[in-house]
């Protein structure tokens, strides 16, 4: 008899016998067995360092099951908050792709997709800070492209969330994920909900110490959120190397944000109460998002070669109203009006698109990528502003502060990337794009119109070098234009009020940037980092008084940035034979802003951050499967400027439990501030000055617990199982 023993499977006993010439082997999957226990973080690369970023293999994350936002923590070049926000390292914006396929939500409704991804059906994922021609993004936004296990299982299979936490209100979310895989067909399909609230309370104090004159507002902000999301996908393989995919999507999100207070205005002695205006503004929103994307792809049968061909429809209908109101309170309890206006602003806008991008081989070393894209939007704005004209008239729509306002734009690019794999060592990329966009706006009640086009170049290059094994350095630098958005053209007048309005300056240049990365990573589990980043031309808003008393607010050209972070990583660092892994990173951001008024004021402001995060998993009893998630940050005290932070340090523990196809999670997170040497929840701003000095504090949602439910079903039969067979004589040989 012989038995067989693999990694994650049952034992198998086979009867030994000299009449059988072959033996048939099919071992059964061990439900029971944890790969958290398995020993291989220290002798596998969990992190591979390529030209454009990395790429993180989930196979060897310490977070095998469970929400994806807990195993980014431990992804190298994300900062994910104790809420689950995620930032990317020298980024200021991240664009989110599935499989290569753009994710269209965002907001609460991206929040609720990203929490439905499950880490045990994740493959790896990218984090690109200079995204390749894959990717049809400009060079200032990073990309996060999560590559999901496709094909592995046949059949029907899927997941179901629910999450329940708690504030200052309850709130909830939940998901029903399903797949499908038969032979050539492949469906994705996931629905979601969320239903939350964020709730704050303000205090502004200001102290004008020339003349002792003192103000305070007291506020609280109240919103509720809603949102359901639907995304469905549908892939075909029309052959061996060509499929076909079509994705639709869409989203229904009602909202509704309340803010109300008092504006305290006192007498210079500082005893009396001058004034006391009571103000209260509440938006209620309805957005509604859909549209729809097919994509083919073909390789050919030749390796290094792809076509993919894509067309995209996006639809979109927001309904806006604002209600505003200010009474003046006196000492005797009594009001009297003081302004009471709504706002209703719908807006529909339709965007067509289009992306053809094809690669190809060029000698034995080198790949080329060649890019075109286009697209077309359409966008209707009807504001309507009606202010109350006393308590018989009632509403009286202000023509001077209502607009309609029609915009079309439209753009295409194309670019042309060299890949260059020139040794086992050296690989290097480098690629230029050329964008176009062009803006025609109309803005019927003032019968305004404005038409502007700008050219965007873009050039960029990367490299790794990999030294051995223990050894890789990555060079990443560029250079691009952005075009200023439409309404800072447009010299149209947007009244805010009956003595101010916003005018766009149509004397705009697109804004010059330029960046520049450099990372080590050693041992395979560290990396340390240089990033660069520079604004040239760029674009702020400014204030001034026009000869006729208005005070005007307009954009220009006026700001110069030079950014820097650098940072030290660690990761995979197991310990008790790999039940506890530890993953870390301490940084220092800083930005030097440079302001150049038209009016000839320069000003000249700066600020620097410390930050460190550990991030700790632990197996705490395998048997049962009880395991233990712990994230840690702390922030430094920042200053901008004149303005100061306090220091800011986040705590967040999830315990898990896995009861068969069952997940249940607890966790809760704490954000406390240290305000004059004490622990406090009310994070302070302050702005000093001689004769100025602010102190803004904001106090809410500083603490929070959740319960999180996972359930998973369907067929677990593994794909294109093979049967292995050895003949008897062999297997005997084997065992001497």
């Amino acid at each position: 008899m012989i038995i067989v023993n693999r990694l994650g499977y049952n034992s198998l006993k086979v009867p030994l016998s000299q009449d059988e010439e072959h033996f048939h082997i099919v071992l059964q999957r061990d439900t029971n067995t944890i790969l958290n226990e398995v020993n291989v973080v220290a002798n596998k690369k969990v992190v591979r360092v390529k030209p454009g970023g990395i790429e993180y293999d989930m196979r060897y994350s310490p977070i095998q099951s469970g929400e994806m936002i807990n195993a980014l923590r431990f992804v190298p070049l994300l900062d994910v908050s104790s809420k689950g926000d995620v930032k990317m390292v020298g980024k200021q914006q991240i664009a989110y792709y599935v499989n290569g396929r753009k994710i269209r939500f965002s907001g609460s409704a991206l929040d609720a997709y990203l929490r439905s991804l499950r880490a045990e059906d994740i493959k790896l994922v990218e984090v690109l800070t200079a995204p390749d021609g894959r990717f049809q993004e400009s060079l200032e936004c990073g990309v996060v492209n999560i590559v999901t296990k496709q094909g592995e299982r046949e059949g029907l299979k899927g997941t179901v969330n629910a999450r329940i936490w708690k504030t200052h209100y309850l709130k909830g979310s939940g998901d029903v994920m399903l797949t499908y895989d038969r032979d050539k067909l492949s469906a994705y399909a996931v629905a979601s909900g969320f239903w939350g609230s964020t709730w704050q309370r303000h205090w502004l104090d200001y102290d004008y110490r020339q003349n002792g004159d003192r103000r305070s507002v007291h506020s609280t902000y109240d919103g509720k959120d809603r949102n359901m999301n639907v995304l469905a996908l549908l892939a075909y393989e029309l052959t061996d190397y060509s499929s076909l995919t079509g994705q639709i999507y869409a989203t229904y999100r009602p909202n509704r944000q309340e803010q109300y207070g008092n504006d305290y205005y006192y007498l210079q002695d500082g005893v009396g109460l001058a004034a006391n205006i009571r103000n209260r503004n509440e938006t209620k929103q309805t957005e509604n998002r859909s549209g729809v994307t097919a994509e083919y792809v073909n390789s050919f049968g030749r390796p290094n070669t792809q076509l993919k061909l894509v067309v995209d429809y996006y639809y979109g209908n927001i309904r806006q109203k604002q209600e505003a109101r200010m009474d003046s309170v006196f000492g005797d309890g009594t009001t009297r009006q003081h302004e009471y206006f709504t706002d209703f602003a719908p807006q529909k806008s339709h965007v067509w698109s289009g992306q053809g991008r094809y690669t190809f081989p060029v000698g034995a070393k080198s790949v080329v990528t060649v890019n075109g894209a286009g697209y077309y939007s359409k966008i209707d704005n009807d504001d309507r502003h009606s202010v109350w004209q006393g308590e018989a008239e009632g509403y009286v729509e202000d023509e001077m502060l209502s607009h309609n306002l029609k915009v079309r734009e439209w753009g295409v690019s194309a670019d042309a990337e060299l890949t260059g794999t020139w040794n086992s060592h050296l690989r290097t990329v480098l690629g230029y794009r050329q964008n176009y966009r062009n803006y025609r706006s109309h803005m019927v009640n003032a019968d305004a119109r404005y038409e502007h086009g700008y050219w965007q170049p873009e050039v960029y290059a990367s490299m790794v070098y990999m030294v051995n094994n223990n050894h890789v350095l990555t060079y990443q630098g560029g250079y691009s234009e952005t075009a200023p958005s439409f309404d800072a053209m447009n010299p149209f007048r947007w009244y805010s009020s009956s003595s101010s309005y916003y005018v766009g300056n149509p004397a705009l240049s697109p804004s010059k940037n330029v960046y520049s990365n450099f990372y080590y990573q050693f041992l395979q589990k560290y990396m340390v980092g240089v990033s660069y980043g520079y604004t040239g031309d760029g674009i702020e808003n400014y204030q001034y008084v026009a000869e006729d008393g208005m005070v005007v607010s307009s954009p220009a050209n006026i700001l110069t940035s030079h950014r820097i972070y650098a940072f030290l990583n660690g990761g995979g660092l197991g310990y008790a034979n790999n039940r506890g892994n530890v993953g870390f990173t301490a940084g220092l951001y800083g930005n030097l802003l440079n302001m150049c008024y038209p009016d000839g004021v320069y000003e000249k402001k700066s600020f620097w951050q410390g930050i460190l995060r550990i991030n700790h998993f632990f197996n705490l009893w395998p048997e049962q499967q009880l395991q233990m998630v712990n994230n840690g940050s702390y922030y430094s005290k920042m200053r901008y400027g004149l303005w100061e932070e306090p220091q800011r340090l986040e705590l967040y523990t999830e315990i898990q439990k896995q009861i068969g196809n069952w997940t249940i999670g607890l966790s809760g997170f704490v954000v406390a501030y240290v305000v004059d040497k004490k622990f406090s929840f009310e994070g302070h701003r302050r702005y000093r000055t001689p004769a100025l000095y602010i102190d803004n504090a904001v106090r809410g949602e500083s603490y929070g617990y959740t319960l999180k439910v996972s359930y998973t079903f369907g067929n677990q039969k593994v794909k294109n199982l093979q049967k292995t067979q050895s003949s008897n004589n062999l297997i005997k040989t084997r065992l001497k």
